[in-house]
């Protein structure tokens, strides 16, 4: 749980649940669950569901595992795999303007808040499309509700943030617990670091009026696109470790996609030194989160069988006749 804008530390009770400790009681071999996309065009027919490798590696770097979940998972094999994970993850996608998030997030959610209900850190982080259903959950609303058209695909931009953010820094860019992350917000906001990749986002205006949300989240930064229009880029929860970016983390360090087409060759994805190191500090502050949860698989045989390795590894950037938005895919 957070306290005070600081992490707060959680060791192991007797019951197996995350109860108030030190340090030392912490998980060194925390394992994240990622919701596997299902597979749609431009995706090959061959693949059911999928997650691009750039997130599984974002995660890595971070010192975590990853698990994957996905839509045909009974109810039960669901719960009781994401019951022993120590943290979730909602992935990008191509999804439109219109619906709701899926049923499996929803599960997500509402394992997160039970958990944070009884007192357990359990983090939930969202990329592009997993801001929006984050969102859409939150407010009980439809993504027509709050989402309007933005001209942000294929955009690094700097971010903009709050001068409370700027002056308080907040728990992502917190220099007592992660060393650097001043500077990391810095450059964040100086140079064009953040990658957007979305068609849809949501004005700030529109963020604060939805129901429940200015109750549960408060905006990092924001952006805007090419035609000046503001949205929302990076959000928190006031009181719960939830994370979302409609910016892509993963992208500087791990994709370099070449888009097939006549007008555009490469993507504008940043590569730079300070856009990885600034990329990857965000992956480090959700997997320390997941370190405060100490849940475990019954057995290693357990956790071995159901690790993101025994999916496919895909070379996606090779798929001919596909526009290649990821350099390798798992496909589930």
């Amino acid at each position: 749980m957070l306290q005070n804008g600081f992490l707060h530390h959680w060791g192991m009770s007797d019951t197996g649940r995350a109860s108030s400790g030190n340090m030392t009681n912490a998980n060194f071999r925390p394992v994240i669950a990622v919701l596997a996309g299902p597979c749609v065009a431009p995706l090959p027919s061959d693949c059911k569901y999928y997650i691009p490798a750039s997130y599984v590696r974002w995660i890595q770097q971070a010192g975590a595992r990853v698990v994957p979940l996905h839509a045909d998972m009974t109810d039960e094999h669901f719960s009781s795999v994401l019951s022993r994970t120590n943290g979730a993850m909602a992935i990008g996608g191509f999804g439109g303007a219109n619906g709701r998030a899926s049923p499996q997030l929803v599960k997500i959610w509402n394992h997160a808040m039970a958990l944070a209900n009884d007192g357990e850190v359990y983090p939930l982080w969202g990329t592009c499309q997993g801001l929006d259903d984050i969102v859409q959950i939150a407010s009980n609303t439809t993504y027509d509700h709050f989402l309007s058209t933005t001209r942000a695909a294929d955009l690094p931009l700097p971010l903009v943030f709050p001068k409370q953010h700027l002056r308080h820094r907040g728990l992502l860019f917190n220099e007592a617990l992660f060393p650097g992350a001043n500077t990391f917000q810095k450059w964040f906001r100086d140079l064009p670091i953040s990658y957007h990749h979305h068609d849809y986002g949501i004005s700030p205006r529109t963020f604060f009026s939805l129901p429940h949300v200015s109750n549960i989240f408060e905006v990092i930064a924001t952006g805007f696109d090419r035609d000046g229009l503001e949205f929302v880029s990076m959000i928190r929860g006031h009181k719960l470790p939830i994370f979302a970016t409609m910016f892509h983390p993963e992208k500087p360090a791990f994709e370099w996609p070449l888009l097939q087409s006549a007008l555009i060759n490469s993507t504008l994805i940043p590569h730079s030194e300070k856009a990885v190191l600034a990329n990857q500090h965000l992956g480090h502050v959700f997997v320390a989160h997941a370190r405060q949860n100490t849940r475990r698989f019954q057995s290693n045989s357990e956790l071995q069988d159901l690790l993101v390795y025994n999916s496919r590894l895909v070379f996606t950037a090779k798929e001919s006749g596909m526009i290649t938005y990821f350099d390798e895919c798992f496909y589930i």
